[in-house]
């Protein structure tokens, strides 16, 4: 379970990430399409969140298909390029959403904790273990799996 700063800051994060979506919309039909609140924190909720490993090797262990999102902290996402890691030997696609959520404090990275920016995503077909293998040049990589549904 997380502790209690980190979850609020996380429900800061998907508030505002509501209120920019909402902020989107131009009509009262493209209104109702928006993610409430409760959507977004939903959704972050079901990801798992996994430290991975910037120059090396990470197991990740799916329980089923999905997404595997790559993120590093906002000072280091230029130096971050999908073609620097791979899963099982396959490339990895440019993210195709603009997520981002605040560092978790078991990451370990130096100065003070960040915003994390997705600078990869990569669909996992089946539950099992795939071995993500990145050469980084930053010093925090947050694997986050979100189950397919």
């Amino acid at each position: 379970m997380r502790n209690a700063p980190a979850r609020i800051t996380t429900l800061v994060a998907c508030a505002a990430l509501a209120a920019g979506l909402a902020g989107c919309a131009q009509g009262e039909a493209e209104a109702e399409d928006d993610a409430s609140l409760g959507d977004v924190v939903e959704r972050f909720d079901s990801m798992t969140s996994i430290p991975g490993e910037p120059q090396g090797d990470t197991v990740v262990e799916a329980q089923q298909a999905g997404t595997l999102w790559l993120l590093t902290r906002r000072d280091e996402v230029g130096a971050a390029s999908p073609a620097d890691c791979s899963i099982d030997g396959a490339g990895l696609d440019d993210p195709s959403e603009d997520l981002n959520t605040p560092e978790p404090d078991d990451l370990g990275a130096p100065g003070d904790p960040q915003t994390m920016f997705a600078f990869a995503e990569a669909p996992i077909d089946e539950a099992g273990e795939v071995i993500l293998s990145c050469d980084l040049e930053v010093d925090a990589l947050l694997l986050l799996f979100e189950p397919e549904g």
